[in-house]
């Protein structure tokens, strides 16, 4: 409340006695009152409430409103200006309630300012109780007329205060999209903010379970009595009928305590969920439609992987005979007519044996590649220097008839499959060597760097390299970058190392430039 808003309605009528009581009380009052004054803001610094108040002012507002107070009760007692001093004691009123000081507190400030003024009052008037008496009737009296003033504007502070309140909280509770109400613990309906159709004071005092389905009626039962019951909250999903389609609700519960810790009324809260209701049980059809399909694809996927197993048993199997019944009998030509034919039959021949070494190979390594798909992980800490070395020492003898120039530098262990991982260095090594057979000297460089969260494995060479613009089809299936007639292999030696390393979760990727060499890297995760 402002001071432009304060009103003091009617004051206490003093007659001529009453005035000389209150001067008699006066006199002594100033005489001691910056003694008491003292005393009781010292008594006051230790007190729990008071003391904080007391410390968010400074020394100086202290004395001013303590000067400005005792002003106002000369200007009241001997000039009759009531209304300057009932507004000072109105706005005091009017704090205690803002700071919530209850009046028992602020009246304990009265009981200490006149337990510290009696003393003094002994003293003076020892040898006269008539003077005494005349005194403490006039300190009643200023005391009762400065309860009357303070008391009045307090309450009405706090009732002002609860007006506000009770209005916020009726706005917060009409304009509420949920539904709210009250209900006993009979299950009747005290107070209700809206209801889905006709008017919210129609249902009033009737039972919340008559909104209920027959499925759900008794779970609401069970949720209320539990409140009222053990004094917790509780909640559910219910779904209502509502204008002759099914509705579903979310709603919770809670007690509503009493000052004795009874509970009278409990306060139910439901919000309307049938969109969301619907939203899931669309999505848990789709997902039951995306199992079925996920079902059908599976069963035709392994239907297919079936086929393919059905066909690499043939190829592994049916295609080897005619391929070693061509070696054989082409063997024999050569052994036994190679003197009786032209010289380019000779070769023909030769070309056919070649050949069919060459698909016997495609064959191997089509086979490798399809059934490495199938092959489990079994993933151990690889000391990656040995299992280089070892790749090195079993590739020595086929490179002896010319020069290779070898640098392995320290390679970080890594997790990973130690067999697949073999597959993949083998490969690699083997393609410097050959695209660099060419060379004077095949300069291979193996080595590896950290980037981020993988540790990246490359081998160098400084053979044929190729075009960037093929990239693309570098990992690729029976997909070649050199001819045939220019260096021997079947197409399926990178395709192999790509999924072995897709298989660690891993990446590769190559750089080069045609004639200066390639470098293949192979990256690993190194935080599993």
């Amino acid at each position: 409340m402002e001071p432009s808003e304060s009103k003091i309605d009617s004051l206490p009528v003093f007659n001529e006695e009453d005035i000389a009581i209150l001067r008699a009380y006066f006199a002594i009052n100033e005489k001691y009152y910056w003694t008491v004054n003292e005393e009781l803001t010292r008594q006051l610094a230790d007190h729990p409430l008071w003391g904080s108040v007391l410390s968010k002012q400074s020394p100086e507002h202290l004395l001013e409103e303590s000067k400005r107070s005792l002003e106002l009760q000369r200007a009241a007692i001997y000039d009759g200006k009531w209304d300057d001093y009932a507004n000072h004691l109105m706005y005091q009123g009017i704090a205690y309630a803002r700071m919530n000081v209850s009046y028992t507190d602020w009246y304990e400030i009265l009981r200490l300012y006149k337990d510290l003024l009696i003393p003094h009052i002994r003293r003076d008037f020892r040898s006269s109780a008539d003077e005494a008496i005349t005194f403490l009737a006039g300190l009643t009296k200023f005391i009762d007329f400065a309860m009357h003033i303070i008391a009045r504007a307090y309450f009405q502070e706090k009732n002002n205060k609860i007006k506000v309140n009770e209005e916020r909280f009726r706005a917060i509770f009409e304009n509420s999209s949920d539904h709210i109400f009250l209900v006993d613990k009979n299950s009747l309906i005290v107070m209700i903010n809206k209801v889905a159709n006709g008017r919210a004071e129609d249902v009033v005092g009737t039972s919340v379970l008559a909104f209920q389905s027959e499925k759900s009626i008794d779970m609401v039962a069970r949720s209320i009595r539990r409140v009222f019951e053990k004094k917790i909250p509780a909640s559910w999903v219910a779904d209502h009928i509502v204008d002759g389609k099914k509705r579903y609700y979310a709603s919770s519960i809670s007690p509503i305590f009493t000052q004795e810790g009874k509970v009278d009324l409990a306060v139910v809260i439901a919000r309307d969920i049938s969109e969301q209701k619907m939203a899931e049980d669309e999505v848990n059809r789709l997902n039951v439609d995306l199992e079925k399909k996920v079902a059908e694809r599976t069963a035709e996927l392994n239907s297919i992987v079936k086929e393919l197993e059905a066909f690499s048993y043939s190829v592994s199997h049916d295609l080897r005979t005619p391929l070693r019944a061509i070696n054989g009998f082409t063997q024999i030509l050569i052994e036994d007519f190679a003197d009786n034919v032209s010289e380019g039959a000779v070769d023909a021949m030769h070309s056919i044996v070649g050949n069919v070494r060459r698909m016997g190979q495609l064959i191997d390594d089509l086979l490798e590649f399809s059934r490495l798909g199938k092959r489990s992980i079994r993933k151990t800490m690889l000391d990656m220097n040995e299992l280089v070395a070892s790749v090195l020492f079993e590739m020595n003898a086929p490179t002896s008839a010319r020069q290779a120039n070898f640098t392995v530098k320290e390679l970080e262990s890594v997790r990973a499959d130690r067999s697949m991982m073999r597959q993949v260095m083998m490969n690699l090594i083997s393609n410097a060597l050959k695209y660099s057979m060419k060379k004077v000297e095949s300069i291979i460089e193996i080595g590896c760097y950290h980037d981020e969260n993988n540790v990246v494995y490359y081998v160098k060479d400084n053979g044929a390299g190729f075009d960037m613009k093929y990239y693309d089809k570098l990992f690729g299936v029976f997909q070649r970058l050199h001819r045939a007639n220019e260096f021997d292999g079947t197409g399926v030696g990178l395709a192999l190392v790509q999924r072995i390393v897709s298989k660690h979760a891993g990446k590769i990727w190559a750089e080069s430039s045609v004639g200066e060499g390639a470098t293949f890297y192979v990256a690993l995760p190194c935080n599993e």
